[in-house]
C-alpha cells in the first residue's frame, strides 16, 4: 500500500513539475498555458478544457478544490469541462493542478506553471495590429526593453478561418515570457508579436503596476463583416454576397475560426484595429462595429457585460490632400457617426486618432505606418480615462461643442471642447463647408480660417462660394474637418491640444435651417449625424 501511494505521488510530482497533458480526451483549451495571466479580480476567471463523458474533473487552486463534470459543449460534439475560480487579486505566481477521473479511475492529470493574475486583454483586428514590433519605429528600444517586464505575458492566436464556430484555438505563440525572441518572431512582417498591442502592453503595466495578459488575435486584409457572428450581421440586415475575392473576407469567417474558440476565458478588455479592409464598401459600417462590439460583450459570458472596448481610427494611407476616399467615411462610422467614443451608440469604448500618423517612407506600403508607438501611446491614454475610470487622464483631442453661425459676417465660429480646450494651430486647412445649390445640388468648399482666433478655443471660418455672399437661395448646411485620406503629414493636422498635444478627430457637423442672421448649434443636438 506505501509502495502505491509512493508511486502515486512521483507521477502526480513529475506531471505536475512539467506541466504536462496525459490521457485520452483530457486536456486544457489550447488557450490555457503555463506562464498564463488569469483575470485578476472583481471577475472570476474561467479554466476549461476538454475530457470523458462522465468523468469529474478536479482543479486545485490556492487551496482550494473546484470540481466540475464533463458535458456536451454548446457544438454539440464535444465534450468540455469549466470551472470558475474565486476573485483572485493580482499576483503570482500560482500553480494549478487539474485532475480527470471518474468513480473507478483516476485518468490523467495536468498542471499550470507560474500563472500570473492580473488584466487580459485582447488585441484584434487586421494588418495594422498585426503588424509586428520589429519593423515599427523604436523597434529595438522596446525589443531589448522587453526582458525587463517579466509580469507582461504574451499569448497568439493564429490565422484560422472556418465556415462554423470551432471550439479551440489555434496557436501561433503559446503563452511566454517577452523577449527579443518571442516578440520578435522569424523576422516576417506578421509573424508576431503585435506592435501595438505590446506598447499597449508596457504602458498598461507601467501605470496598474500588477501583471498584464496580451493575446494577439488579428489577421490582415479582413473587413469587420469576417469578425462577426451570425446573429450580429442579421441585427444589421447584412446578407453574405458571394463570390468573395478571398476565404478570410467571407461574413463569420474570423469570428469562427479565431474569436469562437476564445468566448469561455475571462478577460478585461479589448484593443481593434480594423478598417482598411471596409474602404472600398462602407455601406453597413457603422451598424456593423457597433452591433460586433455589442455581441462579442454579450458573448464572452464569462467577462464583464460592458467590457471596455478601444479601436483606433484610421491612419492615412498618403495620398495627396486633394484625394477624398472612403477612408475618412470609415473613420466617421468608427464611432457611430458622433466623431468621438465613447458616445451613446458606443459605451465604455475609447479611440486612438491616427489619421496623423501617415508614413510615406513605409517599405510595407503606405497603409502600414511605423509609428505604432503613438498609436499604443494613445490607446493607453483611453485605457486609462475609461477603461479604469481615471478622470485625471484626457484622452481625447479636441472636438467641436459649439458652432455660431453669422450670415451677416458670413462666418462660422467653431467652439471646441465646451471652451476649455486651448488650441494650437498648426494651419488653417482642413475646414469645408457643405453648400447648398438649391434646390437640390450640395457641395463641399474649402472654407478659409481666419489667421485671429475668436478665443483660444475656437476657430473662425469663412463661408465661401455661393455661400459666401448674400444670396437667399444658398444655404451652409454642414462643417466638417479633415475629411481627406490624408489630412496632413506627420502630427502636422490644422487642430491639437495644446496639453494633450492630442489631435482633434476629422468631424461632420449638419447645420439646421435657422431665419436667424445669428444663431448657435449646440453640437450634441445634431449628433449622431449618419452620411447620406
Amino acid at each position: 500500500m506505501v509502495r502505491t501511494q509512493l508511486v502515486f505521488l512521483f507521477v502526480f510530482v513529475i506531471t505536475f513539475v512539467i506541466g504536462i497533458v496525459a490521457g485520452d480526451g483530457f486536456r486544457l483549451a489550447n488557450s490555457y498555458g503555463d506562464h498564463m495571466v488569469l483575470q485578476a479580480s472583481p471577475a472570476s476567471a474561467t479554466i476549461w478544457g476538454f475530457g470523458l463523458p462522465d468523468y469529474t474533473v478536479a482543479v486545485y487552486f490556492n487551496g482550494k478544490l473546484y470540481n466540475s463534470t464533463v458535458s456536451r459543449g454548446n457544438n454539440g460534439t464535444n465534450w468540455v469541462w469549466s470551472v470558475e475560480l474565486d476573485p483572485t487579486p493580482p499576483g503570482g505566481p500560482y500553480n494549478i493542478t487539474a485532475t480527470h477521473f471518474n468513480t473507478s479511475d483516476v485518468d490523467a492529470r495536468a498542471a499550470l506553471i507560474d500563472v500570473l493574475f492580473g488584466d487580459v486583454w485582447v488585441c484584434g483586428g487586421q494588418s495594422n495590429m498585426e503588424f509586428i514590433l520589429p519593423e515599427m519605429f523604436e523597434a529595438e528600444k522596446y525589443l531589448n526593453d522587453s526582458v525587463n517586464y517579466p509580469n507582461i505575458r504574451v499569448f497568439g492566436v493564429g490565422r484560422n478561418i472556418s465556415p462554423t464556430p470551432i471550439y479551440d484555438t489555434v496557436n501561433r505563440l503559446n503563452w511566454s515570457l517577452p523577449s527579443p525572441g518571442t516578440l520578435g518572431g522569424d523576422g516576417y512582417v506578421f509573424s508576431y508579436f503585435s506592435a501595438i498591442c505590446w506598447v499597449f502592453g508596457v504602458e498598461m503595466y507601467t501605470y496598474r503596476g500588477y501583471p498584464i495578459g496580451l493575446i494577439e488575435v488579428p489577421y490582415g486584409g479582413t473587413p469587420v463583416e469576417a469578425w462577426m457572428s451570425p446573429p450580429a450581421l442579421a441585427a444589421c440586415g447584412i446578407v453574405p454576397k458571394p463570390p468573395y475575392a478571398e476565404e478570410k473576407s467571407i461574413p463569420t469567417r474570423c469570428w469562427n475560426g479565431m474569436i469562437s474558440p476564445m468566448l469561455n476565458m475571462t478577460i478585461y478588455g479589448v484593443i481593434f484595429y480594423q478598417g482598411e479592409g471596409n474602404a472600398n464598401d462602407s455601406t453597413h459600417y457603422d451598424c456593423a462595429f457597433a452591433e460586433m462590439i455589442s455581441d462579442w460583450r454579450f458573448r464572452f459570458t464569462n467577462s464583464p457585460a460592458q467590457f471596455p472596448f478601444g479601436f483606433v481610427q484610421l491612419s492615412s494611407r498618403m495620398l495627396p490632400e486633394y484625394v477624398v476616399t472612403e477612408f475618412p467615411v470609415v473613420r466617421w462610422k468608427q464611432t457611430g457617426n458622433y466623431g468621438y467614443a465613447p458616445n451613446p451608440t458606443l459605451p465604455n469604448t475609447f479611440m486612438a486618432v491616427a489619421m496623423d500618423l501617415g508614413d510615406p517612407e513605409s517599405p510595407y506600403y503606405t497603409i502600414h505606418p511605423r509609428y505604432k508607438v503613438d498609436v499604443g501611446k494613445r490607446l493607453a491614454l483611453g485605457a486609462k480615462a475609461v477603461a479604469y475610470g481615471d478622470v485625471s487622464v484626457r484622452h481625447q483631442g479636441p472636438y467641436p461643442t459649439r458652432l455660431l453661425v453669422n450670415n451677416t459676417k458670413h462666418s462660422i465660429d467653431i467652439e471646441f471642447s465646451n471652451g476649455t480646450e486651448l488650441l494650437h494651430l498648426n494651419g488653417y486647412h482642413g475646414f469645408e463647408i457643405q453648400c447648398n445649390l438649391y434646390p437640390m445640388e450640395q457641395i463641399w468648399l474649402q472654407a478659409p480660417t481666419s489667421p485671429d482666433q475668436p478665443d483660444p478655443s475656437s476657430v473662425q471660418i469663412q463661408m465661401s462660394g455661393p455661400c459666401g455672399g448674400d444670396s437667399t437661395i444658398y444655404h451652409t448646411r454642414g462643417v466638417r474637418y479633415g475629411w481627406r485620406d490624408t489630412p496632413c503629414s506627420y502630427k502636422n493636422c490644422a487642430a491639437y491640444s495644446i496639453v494633450t498635444k492630442l489631435p482633434a478627430p476629422s468631424f461632420y457637423i449638419p447645420i439646421p435651417d435657422s431665419d436667424s442672421a445669428v444663431y448657435t448649434v449646440w453640437v450634441d443636438d445634431v449628433l449622431p449625424a449618419p452620411l447620406n
